[in-house]
C-alpha cells in the first residue's frame, strides 16, 4: 500500500477531513498533556527555565523525518507526493520573525493557542481572537503587498537541495542536532 492515502483515492473527501480532525484531535490532547496550553511553560524556554518545547520540536521533527525517510526508502511513500510549500525567503523571514515576536509577547503560537483555549483561558481566546484580526487584516492587504508575498521565490527548497547533500545526512545532522540540544538542555537544568 502507498501513502498518502488520500492521493491513491482510498477513501473521499469528507472521510479524509474526519481523519484530520481525529489526528488533530489528538494531535492538541498530547500537547495540552505535555503542558503546552500554558504559556508560561511556552515562553519559559526563552529564559532558559524550562525546555519542553525544545523537547517536543526536537523529537516531532526527528520523528517525522526518520519516519518519512524510512518509509519513502521501503516504497511505501512517494516523497514526490508529499506537498513541499514553495520558499518565498524575504516574506518568510519577516513572517517568521513576526510569529516570533507574537509567541514571546503573547505567550502562544497559532497551534498551542487553539489548545490554550480548548482548556478554558482566556487569555488564548484573546491571542485567538489577535490572530483572526491578523489573517483578516491579511486577507483584505494582500493586494497592496502581493509583489512583496511573492518575492524571494526559491520553488520547494528543502535543506538536502540547498546544502547539496543527501537527505539522509539532514536527518543525520538534524538528530545529533537534538541530541546535542537535548544534552545541554538536561544540563542547564541541573
Amino acid at each position: 500500500m502507498n501513502a498518502p492515502l488520500y492521493t491513491y483515492n482510498l477513501f473521499s473527501y469528507d472521510v479524509g477531513l474526519v481523519i484530520a480532525m481525529v489526528i488533530g484531535f489528538f494531535f492538541g490532547f498530547l500537547l495540552e498533556r505535555a503542558g503546552l496550553g500554558n504559556p508560561r511553560k511556552l515562553t519559559d524556554i526563552f529564559y532558559f527555565e524550562d525546555f519542553t518545547v525544545l523537547k517536543v520540536m526536537f523529537s516531532a521533527i526527528v520523528t517525522s523525518s526518520i519516519g518519512l525517510w524510512i518509509l519513502s526508502k521501503t516504497g511505501s511513500i512517494n516523497l514526490k507526493d508529499v506537498l513541499v510549500v514553495p520558499t518565498y525567503l524575504w516574506p518568510q523571514l519577516i513572517g517568521g520573525f513576526i510569529l516570533g515576536i507574537g509567541f514571546v509577547i503573547g505567550g502562544y503560537c497559532p497551534g498551542t493557542a487553539v489548545v490554550g483555549m480548548s482548556s478554558g483561558r482566556f487569555d488564548a481566546l484573546i491571542f485567538v481572537m489577535g490572530l483572526m484580526l491578523g489573517i483578516w487584516l491579511f486577507a483584505e492587504g494582500y493586494p497592496y503587498i502581493k509583489g512583496f508575498y511573492l518575492s524571494g521565490y526559491m520553488s520547494d527548497m528543502s535543506l538536502d537541495k540547498w546544502l547539496g547533500i543527501t537527505r539522509g545526512m539532514v536527518i543525520l545532522a538534524i538528530t545529533l542536532l537534538a541530541f546535542i540540544a537535548f544534552w545541554g538542555a538536561e544540563k542547564i537544568d541541573k
